[in-house]
Formats: structure tokens, C-alpha cells, sequence
């Protein structure tokens, strides 16, 4: 077992399954070993796993780009950074993947619209459908699809995700019932934006 794995012996570790798949890779790759206990904690999901972490719950392994921000501000403290990100090849695979044949794929298996613009004005997003007597069903939706706006948050929704985070907080650290922290998150929501929020 190697030195950086003996530090973290005892530490609780946090999980998104109990399969540990994060934690597994990571320790693979930068360890050369695999976790020796498992999870003191699963949340299956990444924010709520990212909150129990900043409540000082455990460590875990999360991607970069969910946590950009707490690692900036200093909520989050990067242990130990691999020289190689783990899944680099995985994920350039994904992306050769959705890009050619994958939007394509989910187009005509399962009905997926594609939100990939490069495959919308090649032509591909095509089928023909003998029920609609039309030899290109999709075209209406291609063309609206192409002079969609691009969807931009407001800075209510950053404020709306900030005020939920805290509540998700204040009830993993045991500090608030659920009822109260969001009746606590909407009154504060209320106070910065002005709005008042529905129930």
C-alpha cells in the first residue's frame, strides 16, 4: 500500500454508489492499489456529495468541473492532483463518440433530439417515416432548431442553487430539521431577489 493510501486509512470515504467507481479509479491511479473500506457515506448525487464534503463528512473524488467554485473559494481542499487524469482517453472517446455517431444513434434508436448544432446542419438528423408519407419527418424541428436562442441562466437561479445549497447543508451537518432550513433558504431567496417563492 502506498504512503498516500496509508494517510487516508480511517478517513470516512464519501461515494456516489457503493461501488465506489470514482473513488476506485482514482485510487487505482494514483495509489496503484484500491480503497480498503467502503463508503461511510453514498449520496447519488454529485452536488449533495460536494456539500457533505465541504461539511467536513469525509473525502471523495469528484470531477473538476462540478467544483470548480468551492475549490477557488477554498471550501474544498485538492488532497493529492494525478499527474494524468484518469479517465482522459474515456472521456475524448465519449466525445469522438457523441459527436459522430452517438447523437446519431439517439436520434434514430431512441427519439432523442440532438442538441449537438454540427450534426443538426450536416443533413444526418434525417428519417423518413412511410406513416407521415414525408421523406424527412425531422426537417420542421431541424430548421426550428437551428434559430433557437441559446439559453442563458439568470443570476436568480445561481442565487436559487446557492440559497438550496446551504439548506442541503444545514440538514447534512445536523444543524436544521428539512422543514426549516428551506423555509430559511426561501425567506433568504425572497430577501435577495425580491420574488416571492411558490410552495
Amino acid at each position: 500500500m502506498s504512503r498516500g493510501a496509508k494517510l487516508l486509512e480511517g478517513v470516512p470515504l464519501l461515494a456516489y454508489d457503493e461501488h465506489l467507481p470514482l473513488l476506485r479509479r482514482y485510487w487505482r491511479t494514483v495509489f496503484g492499489s484500491l480503497p480498503q473500506s467502503s463508503a461511510a457515506l453514498i449520496v447519488p448525487d454529485m452536488r449533495t456529495l460536494e456539500l457533505a464534503t465541504i461539511a467536513g463528512c469525509g473525502v471523495t473524488v469528484l470531477p473538476r468541473c462540478l467544483v470548480k467554485a468551492s475549490l477557488r473559494s477554498g471550501a474544498l481542499q485538492l488532497l493529492l492532483e494525478p499527474p494524468d487524469p484518469p479517465n482522459k482517453e474515456a472521456a475524448w472517446a465519449f466525445i469522438e463518440y457523441y459527436t459522430t455517431q452517438g447523437s446519431r444513434e439517439a436520434l434514430t434508436k431512441l427519439g432523442t433530439w440532438p442538441s449537438y448544432l454540427p450534426l443538426l446542419n450536416s443533413g444526418s438528423a434525417t428519417i423518413s417515416d412511410p406513416f407521415f408519407a414525408t421523406p424527412n419527418l425531422y426537417k420542421p424541428f431541424t430548421e426550428v432548431s437551428k434559430r433557437l436562442r441559446v439559453f442563458r441562466y439568470s443570476s436568480d437561479f445561481q442565487k436559487t442553487k446557492d440559497a438550496v445549497a446551504a439548506a442541503q447543508r444545514e440538514v447534512l451537518t445536523g444543524n436544521s430539521r428539512v422543514d426549516d432550513a428551506l423555509e430559511k433558504a426561501t425567506q433568504r431567496l425572497a430577501v435577495q431577489t425580491g420574488r416571492l417563492v411558490a410552495r
